[in-house]
């Protein structure tokens, strides 16, 4: 089973954040074979809040996409097929001030090219409070 219980922290708010996650293939039920076409990372600050809603959304693909959204740096194609996913969420400064110093909930979910999805993690995500508010 995926990791549900996972947890971000350790940032300052305000700071910009890199969130590399492996997705453990046998934990995720992801099958062997098939690779991740698009991932998403969603912030919310209640679990029943609507997608739209959402405080911080990050889409990525296998397309770099450096101090956006992020990319797929593996996408378990490697080894035929059998290679866990390696993913990055580029979280910038008003991304992490969005999420702030309360406890976030968010998930991390895959699309693989025969177009399923898959959960590969959910958890809680919190930074700690900055106090330089301005950079010029």
């Amino acid at each position: 089973m995926p990791d549900y219980n996972a947890k971000i922290s350790g940032f300052a708010v305000g700071d910009d954040l890199l969130v590399r996650r492996t997705i453990n293939r046998t934990l995720s039920k992801l099958p062997n074979g098939v690779v991740i076409a698009t991932a998403w990372m969603t912030v919310k600050e209640n679990l029943s809040d609507a997608d739209v809603d959402a405080i911080v959304t990050k889409e990525i693909t296998t397309v770099e996409d450096a101090g956006n959204n992020g990319h797929i740096e593996e996408d378990g194609s490697s080894q035929a097929g059998a290679a866990d996913p390696i993913l990055r969420f580029d979280l910038q400064t008003t991304d992490t001030r969005s999420i702030g110093a309360n406890h976030r909930y968010y998930d991390i979910q895959v699309k693989t090219d025969t177009g399923a999805v898959y959960t590969g993690e959910k958890g809680v995500i919190y930074g700690e409070s900055d106090v330089t508010i301005s950079t010029n």
